[in-house]
């Protein structure tokens, strides 16, 4: 029986359901990052920071003059940090028209000299070329090459967007405690043909978008210089990547817990210093599992690097999160503490000539001794007054993939399915705070991820702080994307970003792939093809050469990837592909026919449709339904990711599954989606993160059995023409059933069919007009509902809809009175009615049509026969005169189809928003008398 015969004792709504029986590990947070508490560590967020800038390739200021410390910017905007200046202009109506320029940060701070002591700057993330200068003297960034500059002043510069990076600032502060401090950072947004990415489908957010802050160490102290890594280069030889060749990869490795630790020590002082050097590791309660303790002795003004080598004795393993019904993730994640200390044991020795030596080991710790976690010692340890310390997380695990089975960790198959996100969010943009980050990775693990593509380049430390605490694999990448750059230097500054991303990330256990590049090949340029097979393998050979214990891979979305005659290189490879979408339906075939080329394991880095959570339709197909349309129901992208699931869910070879994307985002020269520009709608969950589509839900029914739910699909299409109706239920449950009003009748109930991957259906309902209120209940197997005696439990979801009779009309699922439907083919709105009030919407403002297009425009408006009439050749319009000529105080109201920017055809359409969000599409047609 699906349907209970009593009253259950708990019924609970699908609200209920959304906080997860997962808890996700909030990890720490950005600001104390891996600095010791020897460290002082101010966060820069906060201060009165002053924002300018222009518009456009130009400069506004003359950098002599931006950067003296007496220039007076007290007339510039105050701006706290992250910050950017492109959150608006991204999503405003107006394609293109996104501000990459140069932008001017300024900010003044008390902060001098302090003796034996040094102070960095340090930036996490600031997009994309930037130059920073103190008290009107450029600084040179730590670790870049000298060639690395801006390409109009010559001054030092660090390029590239998403890397930290930092700065050595004690010799150029003032030594009265009271002076003012200038510090004033120049960030070049403009396209540089040095600086991957040069074109991409997303948002070059432009500013100090990450957070800032400043670092004071000891004068001894673990170096801050390679390529803004914490200082720690942490190497698991036995945790790691396993040959799937060899048939012993799922058993446990030998020494798992062998740990090599690297570091370098600075003694920037002017006296020789004899000190210890603490190496530990902790386990999750802070006992020592390991530990090595050496004396050093450093000549001033000298480094010296330090390798020790340490073993954890049958280590606690770093388990992936478990999504199955009733699973314990109390012990998922297991992290260990690897923290490298210094500790002074004379700092009164005049500077001498001698050789710093690193074999003179002292007693280390025993296993299981307690940590001192403030002073980087063990208890009972008297070794000398703490300097400096580091720390970073590790995770003992061995992975490997195998080409007729897929991925395994740890012994145990795991395939990894899973999304893509990016890092920005509507009029945010992608200055995010951890509050944002910590919402996005809540939302996916409720999904029941259990891994990230993060898409195109290295996210927030935090964000991966999160997928380390909590059993995500992530697959990272550089921002290399679609273009070979035509520069010189452009396959050195590639380079730099993937050292940077793999040193600054390199110790994470959650990582198990660095990502080399993205549809390479997309926009051509003269050189690509011969550049490309080259650039890929110094590249791959660089990633191994850095970290030989990870998989390379690439999302490849062209041939040529894969080809006998250039086979860019990677250990094993995805491809984004789009069946249904950017190519004909048939999603099985389409991977198959890229199996039957490719030599090397084989996953799915992007696929996915589009979807308006305002548009609806019972049966959408793919004729109607296409990117870059005005139509584009939230059912098709459901449809389509069912067929996705149905051969995703039969096929473990594929090594991992990354559908695109778990976000809308924005991408500002995107023409429309579902009537909006400058956004990519393929997100399971809206740029604003408020509403989850159908699909978010559909994919959790199949991959989260932890948190029990029942949804009813198509909830928002609450007004309906068509019919009768299947209603779609997306659950994790075993039975699932109907109980359904019509016209505030007696329920009736319905056993719902189960067809697999989370789908259950009721056809035939919302056969006749009316109103229906539906009910959704599940249940597992075990439960018996027939028993009085026992308490049963049931999970629900309800929605009210309408359907209507054939002469009324609807706008994508809502009532509206004011949309004419011409046989399901198009949605017009009729301009004519009185929920339209006669006005275009432009920016959320009604303006009346009289006004528009603009009178000198050249074009007239038939809105009877829904026709715009140009005065010339539609060939000959630009697309600066198309938008001038429907646009109000500058501010863009409608989208088009064209052949731009090579003209306009008479086969083009273009679209009008009304002020109640109804649609008129309009035809686009010359003057009679110029066609005839």
């Amino acid at each position: 029986m699906a349907h209970p015969t009593h009253t259950p004792t708990h019924i609970i709504p699908l609200a209920q359901t959304e906080s997860s029986h997962y808890h996700v590990n909030v990890a720490h947070g950005t600001a104390s990052l891996n600095h010791g508490v020897e460290r002082t560590v101010v966060d820069l967020s906060n201060l009165d920071w002053r924002f300018a800038c222009g518009r456009g390739d130009a400069d506004i200021l003359d950098p002599q003059t931006a950067v003296a410390p007496d220039f007076d910017d007290s007339s510039w905007q105050q701006v706290t940090l992250p910050h950017t200046w492109n959150a608006i202009d991204t999503n405003d109506g107006v394609r293109g028209n996104m501000n990459r320029t140069v932008g001017w940060y300024r900010a003044h701070l008390h902060i001098s000299k302090t003796i034996n002591q040094r102070t960095y700057l340090e930036f996490d993330g600031v997009n994309s070329i930037t130059c920073v200068y103190v008290n009107g003297r450029a600084l040179t960034p730590l670790g870049t090459d000298p060639q690395d500059t801006a390409r109009d002043t010559g001054d030092p510069a660090h390029l590239g967007g998403y890397a930290m990076f930092r700065y050595d600032l004690t010799n150029i502060l003032n030594d009265n405690t009271n002076a003012d401090t200038v510090i004033a950072v120049r960030v070049d947004n403009r396209r540089d043909l040095r600086v991957a990415p040069l074109f991409a489908d997303f948002n070059f957010y432009g500013g100090i978008y990450r957070p800032a802050r400043l670092v004071q160490t000891a004068d001894v102290h673990l170096a801050l210089d390679d390529h803004g890594a914490s200082g720690l280069r942490i190497v698991t030889p036995n945790a790691g990547r396993r040959d799937g060749n060899n048939p012993d990869a799922n058993g446990r490795p030998d020494h798992l817990g062998l740990t090599e630790v690297s570091a370098t020590i600075v003694n920037n002082s002017d006296l020789l210093r004899r000190v210890f050097v603490v190496t530990t590791i902790t386990d999750r309660d802070g006992h020592v599992a390991a530990g090595d303790t050496i004396s050093l002795e450093i000549a001033p003004h000298t480094s010296v690097p330090v390798h020790r080598t340490l073993e954890v004795s049958d280590p606690h393993l770093w388990q992936p999160i478990n999504y199955s019904r009733g699973a314990d993730n109390s012990d998922v994640a297991y992290q260990y503490d690897v923290r490298v200390a210094i500790l002074d044991t004379d700092t009164t020795r005049a500077a001498r000539d001698t050789t710093a030596t690193a074999d003179s080991a002292t007693d280390s710790p025993a296993p299981g001794t307690p940590f001192d976690t403030t002073l980087g010692t063990p208890f009972g340890t008297t070794l000398g007054t703490p300097l400096d310390s580091v720390s970073e997380k590790i995770g003992y695990r061995w992975f490997h993939v195998d080409k007729t089975r897929g991925f395994f960790i740890n012994g145990h198959s795991h395939p990894l399915r899973g999304v893509t996100r990016h890092q920005d969010r509507e009029l945010i943009g992608n200055a995010l705070h951890d509050a944002h980050h910590l919402e996005d990775f809540t939302i996916i693990t409720q999904m029941g991820v259990n891994y990230l593509r993060l898409a195109h380049y290295p996210h927030a430390n935090y964000f991966y702080d999160l997928c380390d605490a909590n059993g995500i694999i992530v697959w990272a990448e550089i921002p290399f994307i679609d273009w070979v750059g035509e520069d010189e230097r452009f396959a050195d500054v590639t380079k730099e970003q993937l050292v940077e991303l793999i040193r600054q990330q390199g110790n994470r256990p959650s990582i198990c792939f660095w990502g080399l590049q993205n549809e390479v090949g997309n926009h051509n340029t003269a050189n690509q093809w011969i550049a490309m097979p080259q650039l890929s393998r110094e590249l791959n050979d660089l990633a191994h050469a850095e970290d030989p214990t990870r998989y390379t891979t690439q999302a490849a979305d062209q041939d040529e990837t894969a080809s006998e005659r250039d086979n860019w290189a990677s250990d094993i490879i995805s491809w984004n592909m789009y069946p249904g979408w950017y190519s004909q339906p048939g999603f099985g075939a389409l991977i198959e026919q890229k199996r039957s080329i490719e030599r090397r394991p084989l996953g799915l880095s992007e696929y996915g449709t589009g979807a308006s959570i305002d548009q609806h339709e019972l049966h959408p197909n793919a004729h109607k339904t296409r990117p870059n349309s005005y139509w584009q129901p939230e059912e098709y992208q459901s449809l389509q990711h069912e067929e996705a699931l149905a051969y995703i869910n039969t096929h473990d070879w594929l090594w991992s599954t990354s559908l695109w994307n778990m976000f809308d985002f924005g991408v500002d020269h995107r023409p429309s989606e579902a009537g909006r520009f400058e956004i990519n709608n393929k997100g399971l969950v809206t740029w604003d993160r408020a509403v989850k589509k159908d699909a978010f839900y559909l994919h959790k029914a199949n991959w989260n059995h932890l948190d029990p739910f029942v949804y009813i699909a198509s909830r928002r299409y609450v007004a309906r023409a068509e019919g009768p109706s299947t209603v779609r239920v997306y659950s994790n449950l075993d039975r699932v059933w109907l109980l359904v009003s019509h016209n505030g009748d007696a329920q009736v109930s319905y056993d719902a069919v189960a067809q697999g991957n989370g789908i259950f259906t009721v056809d035939g309902l919302l056969d006749e007009t009316g109103t229906y209120t539906i009910w959704a209940y599940g249940t597992y197997d075990t439960a018996d509902l027939s028993d009085h005696t026992t308490d049963t439990t049931v999970w629900a979801d309800h929605v009210i809809w309408t359907r209507l009779g054939t002469d009324d009309r609807v706008n994508g699922g809502r009532l509206a009175g004011s949309l004419a439907t011409d046989n399901g083919t198009d949605n017009a709105a009729d301009s004519d009615t009185d929920a339209n009030d006669g006005r275009a919407r432009i920016d959320g403002t009604a303006i009346p049509w009289s006004l528009w297009p603009r009178p000198d425009s050249g074009f007239s408006l038939d809105r009877d026969n829904h026709r715009m009439i140009a005065d010339r050749p539609l060939h000959e319009i630009t697309p600066e005169q198309w938008r001038a000529a429907f646009s109000f105080n500058g501010s863009g109201v409608i989208d088009y189809y064209a052949t731009l920017p090579t003209g306009l055809t008479t086969n083009d359409k273009a679209i009008v928003t009304a002020a109640d969000g109804t649609q008129t599409v309009f035809t686009l047609e010359e003057h009679e008398e110029r066609t005839a």
